[in-house]
């Protein structure tokens, strides 16, 4: 990543004025000698607060527009673009021109969309490949090197261990599978978590299921600790504290 001197900082910021970026870039590497691209320039201006005082947008003029429509139909934007940046020596994008011919429903005349009947170039070719692929393909009975068996273990981005139960990709939490075995499967709206807040430390004398109600009381008001039975007490507290607010919610409704 190239350092701005001071000195190529104040070129930019008086060069700048009435100028695009383009335009900056090449008056730039050309001042001295360098190879920056106008997306480095475009950044390097703008995070300092430079502008080059130009309108963001360009007014089409009736002339513009009367060129474009004479000149888009059979061509491409991309070609279009081209010819209209020659002819009033400008710098628009082609997808500034698709825009301004879009939004005034000036057309190509190509419809690049499969018609009714129309035969796809690769029907009828399921499982072709080019001639000279053969040396690469996978043959049978193939393991990738980064296969990964059934019933190996690893650490999630959440940093939960995960095991491998199927494959070809099938993971399931070791602290559920754990949970799971011994209590069956754990009722919708509940979640299992680690009463010592330790994710690594998958055992069941470890593991506490708890409501989203309770679970969401008790991480706003850290309820759950390093230490299980500090956590399984706040479980209790977060259970009186919902209560307490139904019966304030009932008791708001006269029920």
């Amino acid at each position: 990543m190239h350092r701005y001197s001071v000195k190529e900082i104040a070129f930019l910021e008086k060069k700048i004025k009435g100028r695009s970026i383009a335009e900056l870039t090449e008056l730039f590497n050309r001042r001295f000698g360098l190879v920056q691209t106008e997306a480095a320039i475009h950044y390097t201006v703008y995070s300092r607060g430079f502008s080059n005082g130009l309108p963001s947008t360009h007014k089409y003029s009736a002339r513009e527009i009367r060129f474009l429509e004479k000149m888009l139909p059979g061509r491409t934007y991309i070609e279009t673009a081209k010819l209209f940046n020659e002819h009033f020596g400008l710098r628009l994008k082609h997808s500034k021109i698709r825009s301004a011919c879009h939004n005034r429903g000036i057309t190509n005349g190509r419809d690049c969309r499969f018609q009714p009947g129309q035969e796809a170039w690769n029907a009828g070719l399921k499982g072709w490949s080019p001639a000279g692929t053969e040396k690469t393909r996978f043959k049978p009975g193939h393991v990738p090197p980064n296969y990964q068996p059934v019933g190996t273990e690893r650490i999630n981005t959440d940093g939960y261990v995960d095991v491998k139960i199927a494959d070809p990709r099938t993971w399931k939490g070791k602290h559920l599978i754990l949970w799971e075995k011994a209590n069956g499967p754990v009722p919708k709206g509940c979640v299992i978590i680690f009463a010592d807040g330790n994710r690594r430390n998958v055992k069941l004398k470890n593991l506490l299921m708890v409501s989203r109600a309770e679970l969401a009381v008790m991480n706003h008001c850290g309820l759950i600790y390093d230490r299980p039975e500090f956590t399984r007490t706040g479980k209790l507290i977060a259970d009186i504290k919902i209560e307490i607010s139904n019966r304030k919610r009932r008791s708001k409704h006269g029920k």
